[in-house]
This record gives C-alpha cells, structure tokens and sequence, in this order.
C-alpha cells in the first residue's frame, strides 16, 4: 500500500526560530503523549493509517485499500502542517470532497488506536471529525476503539485486504457469534459490521472505548456566527483592536461552509405530521406479548386504517396478527398450534436476525427514512433467506439477504417510484 511521509524543506535560521517558536506554544495545549510512535486508522471505506510520533505530528499517512489511494493522490504532509488536528481534518474534507461521507446516507467512520497509542490522541481526532461534520452539516456515528492484535492478526488482516481496525472489530463480531464466517465478514462495509455489532449486542462499550452520535440540527441560526458584537470582541483568537476609529463599510461576513452534497434524498416528514408506527416498534410489540420469531411482516397502507400484518412463531404456537400503525391497537391476534418453528429455528439463526436484515437493507440504501414496507423470512428455499421490499422518495428496492452469511442475494433499485411519496412518507422508518 502506498505511504505518503512528510515533505522536509530547508528554512532559514530565522524562519526556523520562529517556527520553533509557534510549535512550542501550540504544544502547550495539546495531550500528554507516550513516547513512543503509534498509529491510529480512520476508516469509512477507505481506511488511512496515520503514524503519529511522541510529539503528537503525523510522521507518513499510509493507504490501506484502493480507496484510500484514491483519497491520498496529491496529499503531502508539511513539517508546519502536521499535526494530527490538522491531518485529521484534511483526510475528512477530502473523505467529504469525493462522496465518501455525505448528507444522503447514515454515515460510519471508525477511529482505532493501536496499543502504543495515547487514548487521548482517540479523543482528540473524534473531536476534530466531530466538529469539521457539524460544520458541514453531515450526520453520522463516530466509533473509536483500540486494537491489541498480533503479528498474525496483523497478516490476516492484510491478506483480507482490509486494515487493522476493521480487523479488530470482526474479531470481536466472530467471538460473539458462531454462525458469522470471517471471509464474509471481511466482504462488509463498516456501516453493516457496525450493524451488526450494534444488533447482535446492545451495549456497544463491548465494542468500542466510545461512540459519538454526531447530529445536525436543522433549525440552528446560521447567521449567528457571522455577527460581531457591540465591543468589537467576538471572544476568537482574532486581534479586536479598532486600529482606524473612521468608519468603514461593514465587514463582508465569512460565508458558513457549505455542505459537500445535496440535501438528503427523502425529507424528514414534515412537523406536526401523525407519525404511523415504524416496523421496528410494530416487531417489538409482538416480541414483547408473544415471544418467539417474527417471520413475517407488511405495511398495508391505508389512510384511515393502516395495518401492519404477519405471522410470528413460537415452540408448538403460531400468531396470526395485525396492528393499527395509526392508533398502536392490536387489531386482530390469533394464536395457534403449529409444529414448524423447529425447522423455523434450526434455520433462523438469531432471534433478533430479523431486525439484524431489515437494518443491513435500510444502511445499503444509504438514504436517511427509508422505510421497510415488508420482509419475510423464508425457510423453504434450499437456501434461507430474508426478502421484501423497501421504499424512499422516489425509489423503491427489492432484496434477498442470505440468513446464514447475511449478505445480499439480491438488490434490485428502482427510480421514478411515487409510492413513498404517497403512502409512506408519514411512517417512521425506525
């Protein structure tokens, strides 16, 4: 993979004075660090491994896939421009630039420190990316973790083609979950390992030393950062002082940056719209009175009376149901003997694999309130799997996950679809 190493140039003795001069009062508000190198990775598909020295610097970025080259050509790293503040935020901005991280999707990013890595050096590069996506108006998760792999986890992770953080998260995935196969698990995004970390455990501390949930709020007054105050003190850094008492033309405010990418493809519903109940909700109430699996389920819409319908089994019991997504009433709830859950079962590894499906097809979408109109598990096939369809504005997706690797069969994406717009629109899509 190709490294890129700080470009060194001659200064002057002067320049040089100087320079020393600004790194010393800039280190004095940065981290205790240890003292020896470390590294740390980033990665949102490319992932770019940072080799960073006792004095808090990027010494040479490295690319860890195809994409990270993509990201890193005509990147230099400077000796006055390298500290990891700095380079974090550059690797973000070119992430945005060429639509790796975007307003149209639920964006991931992950931050691994190896065991030679200060965690406080973690903490200030989730900050960093914290921060520059607030600025620019993108959500996502940010989930660190540090990374005690040996030489072989190391030259697995090589040989997979992917980088040691991602490495170190499906090891993990694999210690929690038998049925999971390394080779597929390599194949994912780190949106569907993240998925899957987060469903097949709720507590994701068992994952990583902290997750940031970094939101947009839509109503912030964006005009309030481009007024000065009264005393000509707008408490930066900035030299206040009124050197012309004349007056002169109001300052050009400092345009607010704007985002890399269009707005989302499908809008949130609109305020003050009856909301009708996510499929999620709907699956958990059947959970909750019933036990057992869900195998199947559909939004039937209606505008009066939307009905969620499908069947969920148990040991020796079946329950035919259908809820009113409007008023949350159990409309209909027959309960039966019936023998098939042992087939259903064997084949049915989880039993919150439903939901593991539904969120694997909602993330792939890539589009924020997409909704999933119906999934069903299929046990018949020769090959078990999962199977629906799912609507965003003016799309529409058909799928098949395989419910052993849980990796899609089938993905099928269909534009100039109106049906979100007229039927879905108000339904939570989680």
């Amino acid at each position: 993979m190709e490294f890129i190493r700080k470009n060194k140039v001659s200064v002057s003795i002067v320049l040089l004075a100087v320079v020393v001069m600004i790194v010393s009062l800039i280190s004095m508000n940065k981290p205790n660090t240890v003292e020896q190198v470390g590294s740390m990775i980033i990665d949102v598909n490319p992932s770019i491994e940072l080799k960073i020295n006792k004095d808090f610097e990027v010494e040479a970025l490295k690319a860890k896939n195809e994409d990270a080259i993509k990201v890193l050509t005509g990147y230099v790293l400077r000796d006055d421009d390298d500290d990891v503040e700095d380079v974090v935020e550059d690797i973000v901005k070119r992430l945005i630039d060429q639509g790796y991280l975007t307003s149209e999707k639920e964006n991931v990013i992950m931050v691994t420190g190896d065991d030679k890595l200060d965690k406080s050096i973690l903490e200030v590069a989730n900050k960093v990316i914290e921060q520059y996506l607030k600025t620019m108006k993108i959500e996502a998760t940010i989930a660190a973790q540090k990374a005690e792999l040996t030489q072989d986890d190391v030259k697995n992770a090589d040989d997979l083609n992917i980088s040691e953080g991602k490495f170190e998260l499906i090891k993990q995935l694999l210690e929690d979950d038998d049925t999971l196969e390394l080779e597929d698990l390599s194949k994912k995004d780190l949106s569907e390992l993240y998925v899957l970390a987060t469903t097949n455990n709720e507590d994701v501390n068992r994952y990583f030393s902290s997750v940031t949930d970094v939101e947009v709020d839509d109503d912030m007054d964006e005009t309030d950062d481009n007024i000065d105050d009264d005393d000509n003190d707008d408490d930066d850094d900035d030299d206040d002082t009124v050197v012309n008492p004349m007056p002169a033309p109001a300052p050009t405010p400092t345009p607010t940056p704007k985002p890399a990418t269009a707005p989302a493809t499908t809008p949130t519903p609109s305020e003050g719209t009856q909301y009708r109940l996510s499929a999620q909700e709907v699956r958990n109430m059947v959970t909750n009175r019933f036990g057992g699996a869900i195998q199947k389920i559909e939004y039937n819409y209606n505008e009066t009376n939307p009905l969620y319908k499908g069947e969920a089994l148990k040991t020796g019991t079946k329950v035919v149901f259908e809820i009113n997504a409007r008023t949350k009433a159990f409309v209909k709830w027959d309960v039966g003997n019936d023998s098939q859950f042992n087939d259903y079962a064997d084949k049915f590894k989880t039993p919150n694999a439903m939901t593991q499906a539904a969120n694997l097809v909602l993330t792939k979408s890539g589009v924020a309130h997409t909704f999933l109109q119906k999934i069903e598990f299929d046990w018949d096939s020769s090959e078990p799997e999962f199977k629906g369809e799912a609507f965003s504005k003016g799309v529409k997706y058909q799928f098949e996950i395989d419910a052993n690797s849980m990796t899609f069969n089938k993905w099928e994406r269909s534009t100039g679809d109106e049906t979100w717009a007229k039927q879905y629109s108000n339904v939570l899509s989680k």
